[in-house]
């Protein structure tokens, strides 16, 4: 109320009163308009100043994380180097026999395999009438945990050498049969003596004559014997299988010689026979448990069987009628053979 109104005494809710109050809160709310205005000003230039920090912490982090994340790919292949374990060889370095023992790479080991005794000559072409694919046939052994394979060679003896390198890096420890007594004269495999030198530098063992058949042998398979003992080499003989003569002529063998490192057996797969066929310090392997004598669960009673006759070695040669020609069911007799490697 202004000093006229006191003056005339005017009634404070007169015209210039109310104006002049009106006024005077228009002038109190402009100066709290401003104080909140600075207010507002300061706190958002505090804010602006935390968010710029926080934009640039974070991409200090981000940076970091870039560089660690860099480093580790740089490093982490000798990391994981340093870190693994290096997975021991399975390569056939050295075979020896001891005790009657076959001693692999200076450790006594039994010999179990599955494999098709042609399946090189099939691999160098020159068989083509069989009745299984010899390149799944040669990758599931590979891949298997078996660790013996018995085969003849083709007359290409550098190809053949090569094969059998290759068996022997995967662990495989092979049978090179030099003559079949059964089959003397296959046009396609090479000469004994031919294969011998072929691979005689290698820590394999050689087959004198698969089986005594109802052929004349015996000569032979001595002559054989003889040059593969005084050349180093190791060597299983006597083997007769189920033919007529095979056991007159087999008993004539080894009144001839015992040289032979190794005995051989196929064919009669008895508990009497195989105890019959044992000889001191050699170890005896059954190198042909023919498929086409037994059933596949026949062949499984008979391995147990078999180890706890001291046999050395089991090599099964599994045909059709096991369904072994199927790449499924082959693999399922290489899964079985190689559960039993130690």
């Amino acid at each position: 109320m202004n000093f006229l109104c006191k003056l005339f005494g005017c009634e404070p809710d007169c015209e210039e009163a109310v104006l002049w109050q009106q006024r005077d809160c228009e002038r109190r709310l402009s100066e709290v308009h401003r104080k909140h205005e600075a207010e507002y000003k300061k706190l958002r230039k505090i804010k602006d100043r935390w968010e710029d920090g926080a934009l640039e912490w974070e991409r200090k982090y981000l940076n970091m994380r870039d560089l660690r994340d860099a480093w580790k790919e740089k490093h982490q292949g000798c990391r994981d180097e340093l870190n693994a374990k290096p997975k021991p060889s399975k390569a056939i370095k050295s075979l020896a026999i001891q005790d009657g023992k076959f001693i692999i790479n200076g450790r006594e080991t039994r010999l179990f395999g599955a494999s098709k005794r042609e399946m090189i000559c099939a691999s160098a072409g020159v068989i083509s009438n069989l009745s299984y694919n010899h390149r799944w046939v040669k990758k599931l052994i590979l891949a298997s945990n078996t660790n013996y394979i018995r085969v003849f060679a083709p007359k290409d003896l550098a190809f053949f050498r090569n094969e059998v390198i290759e068996y022997l890096e995967a662990g495989k420890v092979v049978e090179v049969e030099l003559w079949d007594a059964g089959n003397p004269h296959r046009a396609y495999a090479a000469y004994w003596l031919d294969i011998f030198n072929a691979v005689k530098d290698l820590p394999v063992i050689f087959d004198a004559h698969n089986e005594f058949a109802d052929y004349d042998g015996v000569s032979k398979a001595h002559e054989i014997v003889s040059h593969v003992v005084a050349h180093g080499g190791l060597i299983s003989a006597g083997a007769w299988g189920s033919s007529t003569h095979g056991k007159e002529s087999a008993n004539d063998f080894k009144m001839l010689t015992n040289k032979y490192q190794i005995v051989s057996h196929h064919r009669q797969w008895t508990k009497a026979s195989i105890l019959a066929d044992k000889e001191p310090g050699k170890p005896l392997i059954l190198n042909e448990l023919h498929s086409r004598d037994v059933t596949l669960q026949q062949m499984k009673d008979m391995v147990k069987t078999f180890s706890k006759l001291d046999v050395q070695g089991v090599q099964i040669y599994s045909l059709g009628n096991w369904d072994a020609n199927n790449g499924e069911n082959f693999k399922k007799i290489l899964d079985y053979m190689g559960g039993l490697v130690k």
